[in-house]
């Protein structure tokens, strides 16, 4: 990545992680973009933009949290005041976006470990997170193929154990996948993921395919089980 949309990155992240956004959030409106960038002549930025507008103006129905709202607000405010360049962006120019958006993401996860919290004010500080369109930028170091692979935080004093992951419980539907074994099943979450279900009533006999309301818990936005709360009526 040439060292101007580097430098945006880092930016981009910084202001993201200050806002305190979920950066799995982010990853599903990069994901996005990605999956239409590898269609030829698709207008990939366009459709971004689209995106994040759709996320706010109807993500109240597919919302996690009290929070998420203002996750969506958040990204499509940073994402307007920093890649406007990028709005009618398709080929070369729209794999820059997808690319410019991955270490994005790469970042956000690096500034929420504490080696990267104990960095963010020192990058503030530098001036770092000034737009490179506007002022010159100050040198941000290009890590080696090798180490674009992963991301690894510089060397730190210790400074305590890692946060434990946040674990939110939130009521969904889920799709029955696997045939009842007394009250548990697998179940896969409306976001696609395999789970362990329990608390399956014995009655009616429950197969798969049937639909119903589960109470799925996540830590750090992954799922990792859920509980039966009531059969969807058709």
């Amino acid at each position: 990545m040439k060292q101007p949309s580097w430098q945006l990155a880092v930016m981009i992240a910084c202001e993201l992680v200050n806002r305190e956004t979920d950066v799995n959030e982010v990853q599903k409106a990069v994901t996005y973009a990605r999956v239409h960038a590898s269609i030829p002549s698709e207008q990939v930025g366009e459709k971004f933009f689209a995106l994040l507008e759709t996320m706010v103006r109807d993500g109240r129905y597919l919302v996690r949290s009290g929070r998420t709202l203002d996750y969506y607000r958040d990204l499509r405010e940073v994402c307007r005041q920093h890649l406007q360049d990028y709005r009618t962006a398709t080929g070369e120019r729209a794999l820059e976006l997808v690319d410019l958006l991955g270490w994005v993401v790469r970042f956000m996860r690096y500034y929420n470990t504490d080696a990267g919290k104990a960095e963010l004010p020192e990058r503030q500080r530098a001036g770092e997170s000034r737009h490179p369109s506007r002022e010159q930028p100050q040198p941000v170091p290009t890590p080696s193929s090798k180490q674009q692979l992963s991301i690894r935080p510089p060397t730190a004093k210790p400074v305590g154990p890692p946060a434990p992951a946040r674990v939110e419980t939130e009521r969904e539907s889920v799709t029955l996948i696997t045939a009842a074994k007394g009250d548990k099943a697998r179940v896969r979450t409306e976001q696609g993921e395999d789970i362990p279900c329990s608390n399956l009533p014995p009655y009616p006999p429950a197969m798969p395919g049937a639909v119903f309301a589960a109470d799925v818990t996540r830590e750090g936005g992954h799922g990792v089980k859920a509980v039966f709360k009531g059969w969807k009526r058709s």
